[in-house]
């Protein structure tokens, strides 16, 4: 049975339900969730329940645009921060999209009037009703988080390297567990992603990383780049380093610091490197 849809409606409730599944999402995930961008995120969604106005599409290609639309809302809702923790984001956020389609199931049993098209599926029944069950299935996962226990909260502090001329910013995961040294110079380590802060190194610095972690060349330069093996939970692996004489780590200067970096961008996206707790150690 189907009824008369009007858009203003469809864009309207499916941006509500839209910005509660992504911020469902994103606790799931473990993402973080910026107000802003969830709005974009959660108005792309809205204005892709047209899909359900088009006409009839073959199965294949309206199935490759639902799962365009849902690529582009979670890129545009939360900030990029590696492939992993963008491919859990779209998983849990089309997890939850079936979720909340349990509401068509009971429709369907109450005999209420159902549109679907393209793989988009439309409920001829109150938007008030909609939106009460997104929000309670939202509450439902903060009961369970409550419940559950929070994640721990991190410490980071702000951290400042000079390194080849240029100056690289960014946030520090202090880690009780990150106890690397370098057995070389015996120096503590500081590891960096370097996806995260390319844009800040130099030229010459960056070419010398990005070569290595695509061909596995570590360059001779005036750098004085060596080699660090570094135990993962993946075994050890060889992470090119350097000395750094110059660095701030949260308004204290700092030295005897060794500057690793690893081609893994850090999850969260909250902080670009990791050091050891204790800051004292790096005096």
């Amino acid at each position: 049975m189907r009824g008369t849809i009007y858009v203003d409606i469809l864009v309207l409730v499916n941006t509500i339900l839209g910005y509660f599944l992504l911020r469902g999402a994103a606790m799931l995930a473990g993402g973080a969730q910026k107000p802003l961008r969830l709005c974009f995120g959660a108005l792309a969604a809205g204005f892709s329940s047209l899909s359900l106005l088009f006409v009839n599409l073959p199965w294949g290609f309206a199935l490759l645009l639902k799962a365009a639309c849902a690529c582009g809302i979670v890129l545009l809702a939360y900030p990029y921060h590696g492939i992993r923790l963008y491919l859990k984001s779209i998983f849990f956020f089309v997890a939850l999209n079936a979720a909340l389609g349990g509401v068509v199931l009971l429709a369907m049993q109450a005999g209420a009037a159902i549109t679907y098209d393209n793989f988009t599926v439309y409920l001829h029944v109150s938007p008030v009703l909609l939106i009460i069950c997104i929000a309670g299935m939202y509450f439902v996962l903060q009961l369970v988080t409550f419940i559950c226990g929070k994640p721990p909260q991190t410490q980071t502090v702000s951290f400042a390297l000079t390194l080849d001329g240029n100056v690289a910013r960014g946030k520090a995961l202090l880690d009780t567990g990150f106890c690397i040294k370098d057995a070389i110079t015996g120096r503590q380590v500081l590891l960096l992603s370097y996806p995260m802060l390319e844009k800040e190194l130099s030229t010459r610095l960056s070419t010398v990383l990005r070569t290595y972690f695509t061909a596995g060349d570590l360059q001779q330069t005036e750098l004085s780049f060596y080699l660090l093996p570094v135990k993962t939970a993946t075994g050890m692996r060889p992470l090119p380093a350097l000395a750094v004489n110059e660095a701030v780590l949260q308004d204290q200067k700092c030295t005897h610091i060794t500057a690793a970096f690893t081609s893994e961008s850090f999850a969260q996206g909250e902080f670009s490197a990791i050091a050891h707790a204790q800051l004292s150690e790096y005096q």
